[in-house]
């Protein structure tokens, strides 16, 4: 026994205890998981496997599955890279008594957070932690199970979720059986991604775009004969307004007009901005004209757009008379009808 064999024996726990220990804070790992294949499934047919065989790349297969394909392609599903059948290397991975993947030394389960290596000259697998330990540490490079040597190139890393390449590789997105499966769909779908239509397809449509455009044109005429209807002089709903409201009314004079100088927008972009249920308007438009009622104040513009228009001037119609009578500087002149 060393002099200096409690050298490291502390009243307090360290950060390294703490985080290894005791459950601690540990770092996050920058290799994210995220469209990896799950550790316990099949590369070619995604689905768990039962009898398990990679090439020396570390890829999972079953062998059902990677066997025959290899026979009939000559190229890895994963990679595409050439591969023989005698390429394959048959694992022995062991299970608990919960029918669950776990290393025969240690005896802890295989999960997708495991870092798990093989054997490339016995097949065995067990967890890098072990074969670190046991192998590595002590310099000793030997099979746990069986004792058969073994060098440095063959440990095959079968799972590592700090292994950006081993992670980049059994990433989904990147497996080549399921890139070329992508490409023959898009070529049966056509250029476009959609199929063909046919030709009762091509009816359907245009049937459905004449009857849209039927209906935009049926809205249309009503719009038209409403407004025709709403600026008409002798119609009940405008009894008593003079032709020059009517004529104020379906021209639309803007602010600018009514009041000479001063300039206010409509607040459709703003609105638009805030509110989902307006439509998108990205022009600084004028606001028009109010819109007014028998008994409420309408603005007239300021200069005249027709013939017959007088300068600006607020009018009611109230009650007690039949006619509209000026307020403004015109003072208290009747508007006449613009002809």
């Amino acid at each position: 026994m060393g002099k200096n064999q409690h050298s490291k024996d502390r009243m307090f726990i360290t950060t390294t205890e703490h985080a290894g220990l005791y459950g601690g804070y540990k770092k996050k790992k920058t290799v994210g998981l995220a469209g990896a294949l799950p550790f316990d499934c099949c590369a070619l047919s995604l689905l768990p496997f039962d009898a398990p065989v990679c090439a020396r790349d570390g890829i999972l297969f079953d062998a059902l599955q990677l066997l025959p394909y290899a026979q009939e392609k000559g190229v890895s599903p994963a990679t595409g890279k050439k591969l023989a059948a005698r390429d394959v290397l048959r694992l022995k991975m062991a299970k608990n008594q919960d029918n669950q993947w776990h290393c025969p030394v240690t005896c802890k389960v295989f999960t997708n957070h495991s870092k798990v290596v093989a054997i490339a000259t016995t097949g065995n697998v067990f967890s890098k932690d072990a074969v670190k330990e046991l192998c590595f540490k002590r310099n000793c490079l030997e099979d746990l199970l069986d004792a058969t040597p073994f060098q440095m190139e063959d440990v095959i890393s079968l799972h590592d979720p700090d292994d950006a390449d081993l992670v980049k590789r059994r990433d989904l997105a990147n497996f080549w059986h399921l890139d070329q499966e992508r490409k023959r769909r898009d070529q049966e779908l056509g250029s476009k991604g959609s199929f063909s239509q046919t030709d009762g397809q091509k009816r359907v449509l245009a049937e459905a775009k004449a009857n849209v455009k039927e209906r935009e044109d049926e809205r249309s005429a009503k719009e038209q004969e409403r407004l025709a209807i709403l600026n008409a002089p002798d119609h009940p709903a405008n009894k008593g307004l003079t032709e020059a409201y009517l004529r104020v009314r379906m021209l639309g004079a803007t602010t600018d007009e009514v009041t000479g100088g001063s300039k206010l927008t409509s607040g459709a972009t703003s609105g638009s901005f805030t509110s989902s249920a307006v439509d998108v308007s990205t022009t600084a438009a004028l606001r028009g004209v109010r819109r007014g009622t028998p008994n409420s104040k309408v603005e007239v513009p300021a200069e005249p757009r027709a013939e017959g228009l007088c300068a600006p001037a607020h009018f009611t119609r109230g009650p007690e008379c039949g006619g509209a009578r000026g307020h403004g500087p015109a003072g208290g002149r009747e508007l006449s009808g613009i002809m």
